[in-house]
This record gives structure tokens, sequence and C-alpha cells, in this order.
């Protein structure tokens, strides 16, 4: 994939969890909203460590909580030109709306409906997020995030 797929790839999904046109948690999961731990409409400093493949690395981002409290959206970096975008919803456990992870050479997504997997939970500000990301529907990574947002 050229520098120019990868970057409007990597734009389209920043796009796409930024307005929130990824659609939200499958019909049937619980809609429950339990009292948001960021206050809506805010953004606050998110620090953790990704592991993909069994590759550890520091990350550092941000936690945005839409206006209306339903959901997070958290964008991290690392070191790598590693890019990797969440968004969960305010249900407990979290249920994962999106994952987009992008590094330099690859781009790998996950949402409900598609192969892979993802899987969240949270204690307050920390995010505990695990699955398998697809690329092209036949490269997988196993993918693990750890994330307080503060």
């Amino acid at each position: 994939m050229g520098k120019r797929t990868l970057f409007l790839v990597v734009a389209c999904a920043a796009i796409l969890l930024t307005v929130g046109l990824v659609r939200g948690a499958e019909p049937g999961h619980d809609k429950t909203i339990t009292a948001a731990t960021i206050a809506p409409a805010s953004t606050v400093a998110a620090r953790g460590k990704i592991t993909i493949d069994g590759r550890k690395e520091d990350v550092h981002g941000s936690c945005y909580a839409t206006a209306d409290g339903r959901s997070v959206n958290i964008s991290l970096s690392g070191a790598t030109p590693t890019k990797t975008n969440v968004r969960l919803d305010n249900a407990q456990p979290p249920n994962v709306a999106s994952v987009v992870l992008a590094t330099s050479t690859m781009a790998f997504l996950y949402q409900p409906g598609t192969e892979g997997s993802a899987q969240a939970t949270n204690d307050g500000n920390t995010y505990h997020i695990t699955g398998t990301l697809l690329r092209y529907g036949f490269v997988s990574k196993a993918f693990e995030i750890a994330v307080t947002c503060s």
C-alpha cells in the first residue's frame, strides 16, 4: 500500500470516527447509559500501552467524550509510526464500535458485523480493549490496548 493510499485510509477512518458516522453497537446489546467518567463534550489526555502481535509500545494521545455522553473516542500514537483510534459506547462493559490501527505500511480495521473481534472492559477511566484486526480479510493482527484517560 502506497503512502498516499495509507494516508487516505487513515484520514477517512479518522473522519468517520470524528463525526460519528461509524455505526454504534449492534441492536440488542445493553444500551443502559451509566455515569460518564469523562465529561460530555470534553477531551482529556490518554496514556497507556498497545501490544500488537506480542510487541508492546507506550502510547499517548487523547480521549474525547461526545456531547451526548454516549461514546468515547480514543486516539493514540506511539514512537513508531503507529496510530490507533478506538470508539466505545458507554455500556457496561463498553461495546466496541470500531478500532482502526495504521502503521507506516498497513492499515487494519474492526467494526461489529465484520470479521475480526474486539472486546472492551473499563474500570472508571481505564480501558482495556483486546481482539483481532483484519486487513483485506486475510491478514490478521492480535492486539491489546490498555489506556487511562485523565
